[in-house]
């Protein structure tokens, strides 16, 4: 707007300063291209008019007063639209300024918003990733009870059927009189000491376990047979 404004002054000034020249420009001619009887022109033979004794102001100097002074307001008023422009520039060059810095400011927060939010999306990885492993963790201890479960089926299963198979393989003895509270591995170990005299002293290492298959019956005149168990050396 205030751009429009001074090219329309300007304009102005150039029209106000144009019949100026222009009425210079007709003196020149008339002088130049007037009619006279002789063939020769003398600019020295020309007669001027008097001049009248009263003196009175010539247009031609109240016209250039005039444009002086109108001339004078223009520059004036172009003077003062300058400096309006020129407070109007220095404002937007602040207000840049003050933008400038403001975005740059900006820019940093969100750079730094930005960093904080890689180091988070890095800790959600880590713990996403631990979260992973203690659930394959858990899934393996879940499993594991059922695997003791069936392992120990099948342990007790081959207990038993070592039992039999200890039992089917045991010693017996025969005839050999029962007596309260007796020491029946003791008697077991003097009767094998008299079968095996060279083992006389391996022989307490290698028995391990005797017993009499049922209850101790001494008023019986039959008593029960002895089982023994012996360990195995190579």
């Amino acid at each position: 707007m205030e751009l429009k404004l001074l090219l329309m002054l300007t304009k102005l000034l150039m029209k106000q300063a144009k019949p100026e020249k222009e009425l210079l420009m007709e003196n020149m001619h008339y002088y130049m291209y007037q009619d006279t009887d002789s063939a020769e022109f003398m600019l020295c033979e020309e007669e001027f008019p008097c001049l009248s004794e009263t003196p009175c102001k010539s247009p031609a100097i109240k016209q250039r007063k005039t444009e002086s002074a109108d001339t004078t307001a223009i520059l004036s008023q172009l003077g003062e639209l300058l400096r309006l422009i020129n407070n109007r520039s220095d404002a937007l060059e602040k207000m840049v300024g003050e933008n400038s810095r403001v975005i740059a400011s900006m820019k940093e927060s969100i750079n730094e918003n930005t960093r904080q939010i890689s180091g988070v999306k890095d800790v959600i990885d880590f713990m996403s990733a631990e979260v992973k492993d203690l659930k394959v963790k858990v899934g393996a201890t879940e499993s594991l009870p059922k695997r003791v479960e069936f392992n120990w089926h099948e342990q007790e299963k081959w207990l038993l059927h070592l039992e039999a198979y200890l039992h089917r393989w045991n010693l017996r003895v025969h005839g050999v009189p029962e007596s309260e509270r007796e020491d029946v591995r003791g008697k077991i170990i003097d009767v094998c000491q008299q079968l095996l005299p060279d083992a006389q002293d391996k022989l307490p290492d290698a028995v391990d376990t005797v017993h009499r298959l049922g209850r101790c019956s001494v008023w019986i005149n039959q008593p029960h047979n002895y089982s023994l168990y012996l360990m195995n050396y190579p």
